[in-house]
């Protein structure tokens, strides 16, 4: 048997492995202060035949023994599942779901059995953070590992996983889960907060998740079994050009169609519409190949509120990973900022767009340079 022990919110969390469950994939025995839970990670040795879906399954199972009563009256079975624990079986299914391999068709089931409830120690998180654990050191092909907390607010300083005392006094309530490197789920209330503060509640959540990440890859390292390797599903790469082939010129057409789409929105009687022109070539529309503001403007009858151009930067800064609005050398960037203004009342003028000289008008301009320094001496 494993026992790992860390500390979250101020109180003991310790995870136990290889005691109970055996006959599961990956099984962890979950005690965040007095509570306590059972989860189980398992899977089908071949994939589902017929599916055109990831069959994940979780469970989360919560008794009355938990809190220490016993159902009485006529009926003493407990039916059902109550809708917190339908809501704490999805709030544990999001953040894990992407992270099995794209194709994966076995089933998948995980089961988190609350066996003890202490108010103050969330079960859910308890839930969450076991079932990943249990995929992290089960056999079973998971890109985790992931985390979750509960963040609160109280005088303007952030809490992680606040007691039942505190969340009465805080006017935030988040829930925030992901991995070491990203965000992967977010449910929040809170009281007429800004969105600087859930920003910041969110950032510190996260950087608490970071380190209960790096306390389940020492699991994984000690524990943890060698993933085994699935048989993945793929579409045949036939199947996809034929539909490429048959749909592709009729869903660019419909797309592209801008009467068409004003016809539709008329219809289901939208009203005021605003246009924006997207990925605009200056050069383009110097030579005539591509339409101006003004000939949009007569031939749609719409007012328009900005032009984008096809700017590289665009691409540049979504492979960073950062907005491209936030660049002010991208002109993509600045059409972005001049639309956001105009939609709050400004008036703001359209820009000018700077054609970029491709390497063959370059090379005609130094030619015709040339030509007429020539002809000069020689005159």
């Amino acid at each position: 048997m494993y026992t790992f022990e860390t500390t979250l919110g101020g109180r003991s969390f310790v995870v136990e492995t290889g005691k109970m469950a055996k006959q599961a994939n990956g099984a962890v025995l979950v005690r965040y202060g007095e509570t306590v839970v059972l989860v189980t990670a398992t899977a089908s040795a071949e994939p589902r035949e017929g599916v055109d879906f990831f069959p994940l399954t979780v469970d989360y199972e919560e008794k009355m023994y938990a809190v220490g009563k016993i159902p009485g009256g006529f009926i003493k079975r407990e039916g059902r599942p109550a809708e917190s624990a339908i809501l704490n079986s999805r709030l544990i299914d999001r953040p894990i779901r992407p992270l099995f391999p794209e194709g994966y068709r076995n089933d998948v089931q995980i089961v988190a059995t609350v066996l003890s409830v202490e108010q103050d120690n969330a079960p859910e998180i308890a839930g969450m953070i076991g079932a990943s654990c249990a995929l992290s050191i089960s056999d079973i092909p998971f890109l985790g590992p992931i985390a979750g907390v509960r963040v609160g607010r109280i005088d303007g300083e952030f809490v992680i996983n606040p007691t039942v005392e505190q969340r009465e006094k805080s006017d935030l309530n988040l829930t925030v889960a992901g991995s070491y490197d990203a965000v992967m789920m977010v449910e929040a209330g809170a009281n007429e907060l800004s969105e600087e503060v859930v920003l910041d509640a969110i950032l510190f959540g996260h950087e608490e998740i970071k380190r209960l990440v790096k306390f389940q890859q020492e699991m994984m390292e000690k524990c943890g079994k060698e993933k085994h390797q699935p048989k993945l599903f793929t579409v045949p790469e036939e199947l996809v050009n034929a539909i490429h082939e048959y749909t592709y010129d009729k869903f660019d057409a419909a797309v592209r169609d801008a009467d068409k789409i004003i016809g539709e929105l008329n219809r289901a009687d939208k009203e005021n519409i605003l246009l924006i022109v997207n990925r605009i070539r200056p050069d383009m529309v110097a030579k005539g190949e591509m339409l101006d503001l003004d000939d949009i403007n007569d031939i749609l009858a719409i007012k328009c509120i900005g032009q984008i151009p096809d700017d590289e930067m665009v691409v540049s800064s979504t492979n960073r990973g950062e907005p491209v609005i936030a660049n002010t050398k991208s002109q993509a960037g600045i059409a972005y900022q001049n639309i956001t203004r105009r939609l709050c009342g400004e008036d703001v003028p359209f820009m000018t767009f700077r054609t970029k000289e491709s390497f063959f008008d370059r090379f005609k301009k130094i030619i015709l340079i040339k030509e007429s320094i020539i002809l000069c001496l020689r005159l």
